[in-house]
């Protein structure tokens, strides 16, 4: 149901659920930005392609330069430079620092284990100072392409020992390019997953392995259905990106079914071209194409499908269809007259496919307004979602939607969706 009146020139807000692709932070699409530390270039800064469809970027520092050598303060201006860019751009930063672009991990990577320590020390105090703007870092400095393969620092004492040095200095999450390395840390939190080889083999080029779990070690790769399954074990959600590559034969539904196993919150939108194409090509029965499906499903979609109030006490139901839960905490409210009043609930237990009713009293916890105002009248209400840690609006997937959705005009709630 509508709740605007006829004539009006802005779009319906309803609590049906809207075809249209959100860009909310923290998941979607990315491009990948490269920068090397060792030959500062700060006119590069000046012309980067920025898009608008996009919350997220992926940056690339290429720290080659330092094999032999600590960081010096050159390099680690440069890195702080970047990230003030993305953070004046507003983007949220998947961080990959690497000694290798080239696929020659062992040649490129320093000779000694103590200076990589000393090199993921030196980051990892910059990368604190931009804890707001950056979502994850990828792999551990080492390997080709930086993706924790093909190096001579791969031992599980190693392992543990970077992600420590590591976890010493900054609270960002680190996420690990196979499941049985996540499982060297134990439960240990704030480790996620990346698999740069989605779709490629049934293995995704050895992100999985072959073997059951009851036939294998803890510590061994297991076959996708077992890896799947302790990827949905871990007391928190595993967050969860990467490249989709060609290779593999899969239908429509198994892309998708796919990407909801692996809760996937972010994928590269220029790499692998012929995957993408395909994606491109194939059409759903709506006559969406399987990319766009894609693009709008990535990570959380959040949508109200339900309003409710009994006296004081107001209820929205919540509906997530996307592939994953949000992993960043945010705020759930609603607004009207000069009131705040807030939701206690955590959006974040909010998983794939699943719905959640909260309930909010009208004069409970305000954010704004020195008391709230009872809801009377012609009062207009509006729902909202803003994340916490920089109040970044999340808009709701409904119809008609801004960054906020009425949910009340006059003294109308808004009626269920069909």
């Amino acid at each position: 149901m509508s709740l605007w009146k006829a004539g009006t020139k802005r779009k319906p807000e309803t609590l049906c659920s809207s075809g249209e692709a959100l860009v909310n932070p923290g998941r979607g699409w990315y491009h990948i930005y490269t920068f090397r530390l060792g030959k500062p270039d700060y006119d590069q800064l000046k012309w980067l392609p920025f898009y608008e469809e996009e919350s997220l970027v992926l940056v690339r520092l290429d720290i080659a330069d330092f094999r032999e050598r600590e960081l010096d303060d050159k390099a680690l201006s440069f890195g702080a430079a970047v990230f003030a860019v993305m953070k004046e751009h507003q983007k949220d930063v998947i961080l990959r620092v690497c000694y290798d672009t080239e696929g020659k991990g062992m040649e490129r990577e320093p000779a000694s284990f103590s200076l990589v320590l000393t090199h993921i020390r030196q980051m990892a105090q910059l990368a604190s100072e931009y804890e707001d703007v950056i979502l994850t870092a990828q792999g551990l400095f080492v390997g080709s392409w930086g993706e924790m393969h093909t190096s001579h620092f791969l031992e599980e004492k190693q392992i543990c020992c970077m992600v420590e040095r590591w976890q010493e200095q900054t609270l960002i999450p680190l996420s690990f390019r196979k499941p049985c390395q996540m499982r060297l840390m134990g439960e240990k939190e704030r480790i996620g997953l990346y698999d740069d080889a989605l779709f490629s083999t049934e293995s995704h080029m050895g992100t999985f392995g072959e073997k059951r779990k009851d036939a294998a070690e803890w510590k061994e790769p297991w076959c996708p259905e077992d890896e799947f399954s302790y990827l949905h074990s871990r007391r928190e959600p595993v967050f969860c990106g990467g490249e989709a590559v060609s290779g593999g034969e899969y239908s429509t539904k198994e892309t998708i079914a796919l990407l909801k196993n692996m809760q996937v919150t972010y994928l590269n939108c220029v790499y692998d071209d012929r995957r993408l194409k395909e994606w491109k090509e194939k059409k759903l029965s709506s006559g969406e194409s399987l990319y766009s499906y894609i693009g709008r499903h990535l990570g959380y979609r959040i949508a109200v499908k339900k309003v409710s109030r009994k006296r004081d006490v107001l209820s929205l139901t919540l509906e997530n269809t996307g592939f994953a839960p949000m992993y960043e905490a945010a705020d759930l409210f609603v607004e009207y007259g000069d009131s705040r009043i807030l939701f206690p609930a955590d959006l974040r237990r909010l998983g794939s496919g699943e719905t959640m009713t909260v309930s909010a009293t009208l004069h409970g916890k305000e954010t704004k307004g020195t008391s709230p105002e009872p809801i009377h009248g012609k009062s207009e209400v509006r729902a909202g979602m803003a994340r916490k840690k920089d109040g970044a609006a999340i808009r709701f997937a409904n119809q008609g939607a801004g960054t906020t959705l009425l949910i009340r005009k006059g003294e109308k709630l808004a009626r269920d969706a069909d």
